[in-house]
């Protein structure tokens, strides 16, 4: 009997072809006009159709290397049906993966890597490991093991058999890829990471020592910021800004490259009168340069190649691919809009982001969220059909950020299809069943300036079991409420209106209030109640997504109040990070004597919290700035000090503040960083 055959569910073979295929198969064998099987004595299994159309699934090959007589040159519905039927043919469907639940992609040889790729795929994975790579691997209770890579993901969907590992890579088949995720397993196995989901680095030792030359000048471009302020700095900085991502390029360090690439745009904002520049980003963006810069360079748990990015590919080419959109968030200010629409990509396991910006001239009107929708995404695809449906393209490409971009588009390389909103069938990662079991997988991820720099990290969908109760804050304007997962666990979803989305609220109230919701998807992340949602889209008995809804008669929700944190101690650290932004923003040098005395009450301020080290931390930078501003003969010295005084205080406050707004921390220094010392 055929392993490869018996092991091939559904699942497994939408993901080799397309789940319209699936679905047409599934139909004729349930109608009874599948094929007649019959398996000859070297494995070939031929299936014969009602019209005379035979299809042969030779042993040993991939489903696509199939003959059949309908002529079809790509994979066909015959030699689908083919592999559909063989598990119930043999009767063999409850038993398909008998001897196999231990399996592991790691039990795989070089010796069978090589028969499989060829010796040129493996040097090129060779390569790849050599410039270091991180990968995830993941091990589901159901469903094949999989290894997420830096810029593509693999799947082991028949066990001992390489024809059938799938990357959703431009190759599909046979790349890389695959020598690299059996290395990954064999590396977690070796190392006993028994978990779900662990993540290994890859890596040869000469290859992934961190180069302190591009850290260094990364360090200095940020205290060159931090000095002038971005209201200073001269049109001759960008040339500096330059020259840093181009080391950082050269270095390999992703990570710290687009963080210089997204520094770049706020200071073009800033100078171009933009109403996308914010200090608060700024801000943030020279705190975790500090971060990564200071990490990278002590060691620790996490390691360089995982801090910096080591590996990973800046934009990466998709194969055939269908990616399902789970909604879409606009937002502007002045003359200027944008949509981000997020798009699942079933096969990779993530969600990948496709922006569009527009900016209207000072006479014309902006549009909101419904004329937004009528708006071209890219030529001859309008933002409301990609974000009521699903786009099946072979010219995406997707940036190591997670953003993507369907370039080139050419007739018959990209469509757009509508979908009822079944989001059952995209896989567990993007699907939160437990809000539990998620709420305690965010709590051990590292901090949000260590981690990946990737967009939509916390975008999910949710199956709702009930709404528990939903109000509206009038003096809020923001809709609230409390729904239930299938365990009983609660999570709080609120949606506070914005004049670029103005039916928002209205859309939600009404799937909220109507007793039919299904789903909801959006930014899901700790907050002091838990876990808490923003949605983007809501599925009822249709897929409604709520900042381009229409105009519609919202329901009468009860009068309440929207949840917020408004504790001593965010207070607190929000006061200080503010004297953080501002010194960013106008800097150092430039600072005024009331900047000091905002500094030293919001000293006062994480005194009184308890906030001993990080009041401590505020109160130097204070110093530093005073000295500075009284000496200006020392002003190179001086203005390196207070630089690293900003570094220091922007970490560990920056720290507290992810804390704090997460609902892990309500008391105590130790609480809030975690015992965790910049």
């Amino acid at each position: 009997m055929r392993a490869d055959l018996l092991a091939l569910t559904p699942e497994a073979v939408a993901t080799l072809s397309n789940l319209g295929l699936v679905k047409r198969a599934r139909r004729e064998i349930e109608a009874g006009a599948g094929p007649a099987l019959a398996e000859a004595d070297d494995g070939t299994v031929a299936g014969t159709f009602p019209d005379g159309v035979v299809a042969r699934l030779p042993a040993g090959r991939a489903l696509k290397d199939g003959a059949c007589s309908c002529g079809a040159v790509s994979l066909c519905r015959h030699r689908v049906s083919v592999a559909l039927a063989y598990r119930g043919w043999a009767g063999a469907a409850d038993t398909a993966r008998t001897g196999e639940s231990g399996w592991s992609p790691g039990e795989t040889t070089d010796e069978a890597l090589l028969a499989t790729l060829g010796k040129r795929t493996l040097q090129r994975a060779r390569d790849l490991v050599r410039r270091a790579c991180d990968v995830e691997v993941c091990r589901p209770d159901a469903g094949p093991p999989s290894a997420r890579l830096p810029t593509c993901s693999v799947a082991f969907l028949v066990p001992r058999d390489l024809n059938y590992a799938r990357c959703d890579c431009t190759v599909a088949l046979h790349c890389e890829h695959v020598a690299v995720a059996v290395w990954a397993f064999r590396e977690a196995d070796r190392r006993r990471l028994g978990e779900s989901t662990a993540l290994v680095h890859l890596s040869d030792a000469a290859a992934t020592e961190a180069d302190g030359d591009p850290l260094r000048a990364l360090a200095s471009l940020g205290h060159a910021v931090l000095a002038e302020g971005v209201v200073n700095l001269s049109p001759s900085f960008a040339a500096g800004i330059s020259r840093v991502r181009q080391q950082l390029e050269a270095a390999g360090m992703t990570w710290p490259a687009t963080l210089v690439d997204d520094l770049a745009e706020q200071v073009e904002a800033y100078r171009s009168r933009s109403a996308r520049y914010s200090p608060d980003q700024v801000a943030r963006l020279l705190g975790e340069t500090a971060a990564r810069q200071r990490s990278a360079g002590r060691g620790g748990e996490l390691p360089s190649g995982y801090i910096l990015g080591l590996g990973e590919a800046r934009e990466t080419p998709l194969g055939h691919t269908r990616l399902v959109s789970l909604g879409v968030r606009v937002d502007g200010a002045g003359q200027e809009r944008e949509a981000e629409l997020y798009l699942a990509d079933p096969d990779s396991n993530i969600v990948l982001v496709l922006r569009k910006e527009w900016r209207y001239a000072e006479t014309e009107e902006p549009a909101d969220g419904p004329r937004l929708g009528e708006r071209a995404l890219t030529t001859g695809l309008r933002l409301r059909e990609a974000a009521a449906g699903q786009i099946v393209t072979r010219v995406a490409k997707r940036q190591a950020s997670r953003l993507v971009r369907l370039s080139g588009a050419r007739r018959g390389t990209m469509s757009v299809m509508p979908q009822d909103g079944d989001w059952s069938i995209l896989p567990e990662g993007i699907v939160v069943h437990d809000f539990a079991a998620h709420a305690a997988a965010l709590r051990e991820r590292p901090p949000r300036w260590l981690r990946p720099r990737v967009l939509a990290e916390s975008i999910h969908v949710v199956p709702v079991a009930e709404v528990a109760g939903s109000v509206y804050s009038p003096g809020q304007q923001a809709v609230a409420a409390v729904v239930r997962d299938r365990h009983g666990h609660d999570m709080l979803v609120q949606l506070r209106h914005r004049s670029v989305a103005p039916f928002a609220l209205d859309a939600l109230a009404a799937a909220l209030a109507g007793g039919s919701l299904r789903f909801l998807s959006g930014a899901l992340v700790l907050g002091r109640h838990g876990l808490e949602m923003e949605p983007v889209a809501a599925v009822t008995d249709r897929l409604v997504v709520l900042d381009i809804a229409p105009q519609a008669s919202p329901p009468a929700l009860p009068l309440g109040t929207a949840g917020g944190d408004g504790s001593p101690l965010a207070v607190a650290l929000g006061d200080a990070w503010s004297c953080l932004v501002h010194a960013a923003h106008a800097g150092l040098i430039h600072t005024a004597a009331p900047w000091r005395e905002r500094a030293c009450a919001a000293t006062e301020g994480l005194r009184v919290v308890g906030l001993a080290e990080c009041a401590e931390l505020t109160s130097r930078l204070a110093d530093a700035v005073h000295a500075l501003q009284l000496s200006p003969r020392h002003e190179g010295e001086g203005t390196t000090r207070a630089a690293r005084a900003w570094d220091d205080a922007a970490v560990r406050i920056g720290l507290a503040v992810e804390r704090v707004a997460s609902g892990e921390a309500t008391h105590g220094e130790d609480d809030v960083t975690g015992g965790q010392t910049s």
